[in-house]
């Protein structure tokens, strides 16, 4: 009898182990696919002045998350503003425009059903 019992318990750990590389597929492909979409919509409402920002916009997948954005440096005055200055004094402001703030609303609900696709 013991030995019934090992062969089920070989066959239920190789299940286990295949379910498992299957739902580790399926979750990075969901999360290649929302940040895919997530690049797409950032790229949509992006300032389109020279360029540049938007040729900076890009996804890096890793394991369990995905980091989305931009990588030009000036991307975080044009997200958030600043002041100007010339000779030390302030002679205006550079007004804020929060791109990736309107990117993180519109594409809320996209990113929710591509995750939840197979999850929830």
């Amino acid at each position: 009898m013991k030995n019934g019992f090992n062969g089920i318990d070989k066959i239920f750990k190789s299940n286990v182990k295949n379910v498992d590389k299957e739902l580790r597929a399926s979750a990075r492909r969901q999360l290649i696919e929302a940040a895919k979409y997530l690049e797409m919509i950032i790229k949509s409402v992006a300032p389109k002045d020279t360029g540049a920002l938007i040729k900076s916009i890009k996804k890096r997948v890793k394991a369990f998350y995905a980091l989305v954005g931009p990588t030009e440096r000036h991307a975080f005055i044009i997200e958030h503003g600043r002041d100007r200055h010339k000779n030390g004094e302030k002679i205006g402001r550079i007004a804020p425009n929060p791109f990736m703030a309107r990117a993180a609303k519109i594409a809320a609900v996209g990113i929710k059903r591509i995750l939840s696709e197979r999850w929830l």
